[in-house]
């Protein structure tokens, strides 16, 4: 039996297992159903790891981008990629194929019906493995086939690799809420196409917690042997809509819909974004509302009667729901 001296200890060995800043089975694994809206944010450099950081992303406005959608896979996807748990159409006529288990989070590949390509991973690429904490670390190789209009010549051969390392914990501020035990995770990957002599390579962090199936921020640096110069990019998780519980009216504002429009009245002008919800939580539109606006029409033709959900976030970061009877 150890001595409550010797758990002491084991304690102060295990801080990530005890502030929750340790991924297991599923915490990082996207499920079918649910729905992520990110937006766009200026790049700001990672920092070095370690633990106990603070990350200040307070003062970012972010610019409204396109919803993730998981879906479940359809029996054409599940043929073609044996093993599929989880699919997300990244634009239009183009998808991605997942696989969970218990023990990692894998692609299996992807297609795009516009272009004809298709990635076939026969050697999946892991982007997660359980579990997971401060400065776990693991390397894996990939591969398979890239084909387009139905194969050869324009195919080749892939061969990538991917390492990944949570090399920080802290806390992350955003705008309209504080996230204690983030775990942060490096994602550097090489992605090689050898009959076509090009590569691909991206510098990833993802600040995630137990959970929480898609990144809360997300700062990316990609390039590529054809365009070496990096682009660097970032996105930020913003409050789903069943995050955000009705209550007080935080700001004055009204929303109104009448001829083909939504009305957000908002007399102090503070009112910023606006982004609107079906009831089953799909994404129906987002827009920035001009600095001072009072009374902003936006256009927008509802597609049936019913009650829609609208979310107003004001310049301090903070957002009011409101539902709203539209199509009469």
């Amino acid at each position: 039996m150890r001595s409550p001296y010797a758990l002491f200890f084991l304690a102060l060995a295990s801080p990530t297992t005890l502030l929750g800043q340790q991924l297991l089975a599923g915490d990082l694994s996207f499920v079918p159903g649910e729905t992520f809206n990110f937006g766009t944010i200026p790049w700001s450099e990672p920092g070095s790891g370690g633990a106990g950081l603070t990350w200040d992303f307070s003062a970012i406005s972010p610019t409204p981008g396109t919803p993730y959608t998981w879906e479940e896979p359809l029996p054409f996807m599940i043929t073609n990629f044996p093993g599929v748990t989880v699919a997300r159409d990244v634009a239009f006529s183009c998808t991605e194929y997942w696989q969970a288990t218990p023990t990692r989070f894998s692609e299996l590949g992807n297609q795009c019906g516009i272009t004809l390509n298709t990635i076939s991973y026969t050697d999946p690429r892991d982007v997660i493995r359980y579990p997971f904490a401060l400065s776990d670390s693991f390397t894996d190789t990939f591969g398979g086939m890239f084909l387009h209009s139905d194969g050869a010549p324009d195919s080749s051969v892939i061969a990538g690799t991917i390492t990944v390392t949570a090399d920080a914990t802290g806390t992350l501020v955003l705008p309209w809420t504080t996230h204690t035990g983030v775990l942060r995770l490096h994602l550097e990957q090489e992605e090689e196409f050898v009959d076509f002599g090009t590569s691909s390579n991206f510098d990833r962090y993802w600040y995630v917690v137990p959970g929480v199936h898609m990144p809360l921020l997300s700062l990316t640096r990609s390039w590529s042997s054809t365009n070496p110069t990096p682009v660097s990019s970032a996105s930020v998780q913003l409050p789903a809509p069943t995050s955000v519980a009705d209550g007080a009216t935080p700001f004055p504002v009204e929303v109104r819909y009448r001829h083909g429009a939504l009305h957000v009245l908002a007399p102090d002008g503070r009112a910023a974004d606006v982004a609107l919800y079906a009831t089953d939580g799909r994404c129906l539109g987002q827009w920035t509302l001009p600095t001072g606006s009072s009374d902003q029409v936006i256009p927008w033709t509802a597609p049936t009667t019913g009650l829609v959900v609208v979310h107003i976030r004001d310049r301090a970061g903070r957002t009011q729901v409101v539902r709203v009877v539209v199509g009469l």
